[in-house]
């Protein structure tokens, strides 16, 4: 049913594509598939908090690992870490070896200022995923010390995927001002 939206969303008609999955989620509002495209269409167009609401909507209706991943890497956009570990720890019980959510948990990891263990998130997340995220290559520079590393990788992921620069801003500002995290 999503599909319909995703197509233009493919072919670059953004607009056409959030107005057909406005449609969808209008016709069938419990209906998860939807509100997830909704959703991702969302946070590419710079709006956090429909995403945010749309995600929850689709996991109110039967959530995945996807949505969860999803709301959890929304949820490290916005600084609630702890959330975003819970919600990426609820993505990685079925998909324990999903990249993804381990690149997900990585930061959320960082934002807590739980140092080894977000390293050894992102590191898994590169392994299963070679060469791996810029974003979580970015992660482990960053915990490694290499700063300039960290920021060219993060400006890497940010002009291959612009609705990635609000996650990624306020790594790239604590890098930019040598701000590394505490052991």
């Amino acid at each position: 049913m999503a599909y319909c939206a995703d197509l233009p969303a493919i072919e670059g008609n953004r607009p056409l594509a959030l107005q057909r999955a406005t449609r969808l989620v209008e016709a069938a509002p419990e209906a998860p598939a939807p509100r997830r495209t909704r959703a991702q269409l969302r946070l590419d167009d710079g709006d956090l908090e429909g995403a945010l609401h749309d995600i929850d909507q689709a996991i109110g209706a039967g959530g995945d690992a996807w949505a969860y991943n999803f709301r959890a890497w929304l949820r490290v956009t916005t600084g609630d870490f702890e959330r975003a570990r819970a919600d990426a720890d609820r993505a990685l019980v079925t998909e324990p070896a999903w990249a993804a959510a381990l690149g997900t948990r990585c930061f959320a990891l960082a934002g807590l200022e739980r140092r080894a263990e977000a390293r050894r998130d992102c590191a898994r997340a590169i392994e299963l995923a070679p060469p791996g995220a810029p974003e979580d290559r970015g992660m482990v520079a960053f915990l490694d010390g290499d700063l300039a590393g960290a920021t060219r990788l993060w400006t890497e992921a940010v002009q291959a995927r612009p609705g990635e620069a609000r996650a990624l801003a306020p790594w790239l500002t604590r890098a930019a001002g040598g701000k590394q995290p505490t052991p």
